[in-house]
C-alpha cells in the first residue's frame, strides 16, 4: 500500500482556510498513488493558548470539517486521517477520525490532553484500533499505555503531532534543541518499539500564544516539523521536505504481522526530563479547571 504523510503549514485558528490546504494536500497525494493520506494533529486551527481558541471547535462544526474529509475520501478513492475539535454530546474531544472512500468513520479521541491542551477538550478513549490502523496523536506516541492498545492486529500506525517549539527566541537553547530532537526522534522510537511502521503527519509554522495558562506574556512558538514514514524497524523510509511549507512524505509499505516486541514497564516510553514531568502535573491540573469553564463557550451551552 501507498501512504502519504502530510506536513501543513497551519494559518492559525483559520479553518476554512486550513481545510482547503488540507484538501489540496490530499488530491496532491491522491495524484502520486497514495491508498491513504494521514493530516497532523489539530490540522484546521493548530493549538494555542487564547480566547481565540474557544471559537475552533465551533468553526469546525459550522465548516463541515469532517464532512469534506468525507467527501474527498469518496471522491479521491482515498482514506484519509487526521485529527481536530470536534463538539459531541455536550463537551469538546481532540478526535483523530478515519475515513475510507466507502464514507464509514473511525473516531480516536486522544486519551489524555497534553499539558495545556486540557483546557480545551475532555479526556477520551483507548479506541483506537480500525481494522489494520491504529492511531496514535502526539504525545500518545511517547507512552506505554499506547504501545498496549494497539491489537495484534494492527499493522501500521497512522499518527499525527502538532508540537510547540520553546518560546522564539528562548536563552535556553539546550532545552529548545533537546525538544526538537525529542519530536523528531519519537516516530522512529515508536516503530522500533511497536514492531510496526509509523505514518506521521506534523504541522509546521508558528503560532502566537500566551507562555502558559497561568502566564500571560505572549510568545511565538515554532510547531517541529516531524512528518515522515518510518519501517517496523525504526529506519527513515521518507520525509517531507523543509519546514516551513505544505509538502508530503510518501513511500510504499509491505504490510504485515507486527514483530513481537516485549511488554514495556513505566508510564513514559523514553526518559522524561525534569521540566517536561513539572509541566505535564501542573499544566494538566490547571488545564482541567480551566475546561470546566471552558466547555459552555466552546460547545455554545
Amino acid at each position: 500500500m501507498r501512504f502519504a504523510a502530510a506536513q501543513l503549514r497551519v494559518e492559525q485558528g483559520e479553518v476554512e482556510a486550513n481545510l482547503d490546504r488540507a484538501v489540496a494536500l490530499i488530491r496532491r497525494a491522491a495524484g502520486q498513488g497514495a491508498d491513504v493520506v494521514v493530516l497532523p494533529e489539530f490540522f484546521t486551527s493548530g493549538v494555542f493558548i487564547g480566547d481565540d481558541m474557544l471559537a475552533v471547535p465551533g468553526r469546525n462544526r459550522d465548516s463541515g470539517a469532517l464532512d469534506r474529509l468525507k467527501a474527498e475520501s469518496v471522491a479521491t478513492s482515498v482514506a484519509v486521517a487526521g485529527s481536530f475539535l470536534e463538539i459531541e454530546g455536550g463537551d469538546v474531544y481532540n478526535a483523530m477520525v478515519l475515513v475510507d472512500p466507502s464514507g464509514a468513520v473511525f473516531r480516536h479521541r486522544k486519551d489524555l490532553p497534553t499539558q495545556f491542551e486540557n483546557a480545551y477538550y475532555a479526556p477520551g478513549d483507548a479506541a483506537r484500533t480500525c481494522g489494520p490502523f491504529g492511531l496514535a496523536m502526539c504525545w500518545e506516541l511517547l507512552r506505554n499505555k499506547t504501545l498496549s492498545e494497539l491489537g495484534p492486529d494492527v499493522l501500521v500506525a497512522l499518527a499525527g503531532s502538532c508540537w510547540w517549539s520553546l518560546p522564539v527566541g528562548t536563552e535556553n537553547l539546550e532545552l529548545d534543541a533537546y525538544n526538537d530532537r525529542l519530536c523528531r526522534s519519537t516516530p522512529a522510537a515508536f516503530a522500533a518499539l511497536a514492531g510496526l511502521p509509523v505514518v506521521h503527519a506534523s504541522l509546521v509554522g508558528r503560532v502566537t500564544t500566551r507562555r502558559g495558562l497561568s502566564r500571560g506574556e505572549t510568545v511565538e512558538r515554532r510547531l517541529v516539523g516531524a512528518t515522515m514514514i518510518v519501517g517496523r524497524d525504526g529506519r527513515i523510509l521518507a520525509r517531507a521536505a523543509g519546514e516551513d511549507s505544505d509538502d508530503l512524505a510518501i513511500a510504499d509499505l509491505e504490510l504485515g504481522p507486527r514483530a513481537h516486541r516485549p511488554a514495556q514497564a513505566g508510564f513514559w516510553i523514553p526518559p522524561m526530563r525534569d521540566e517536561y514531568l513539572r509541566a505535564w502535573e501542573t499544566e494538566n491540573r490547571i488545564g482541567a479547571d480551566r475546561y470546566i469553564l471552558n466547555r459552555a463557550r466552546m460547545v455554545g451551552r
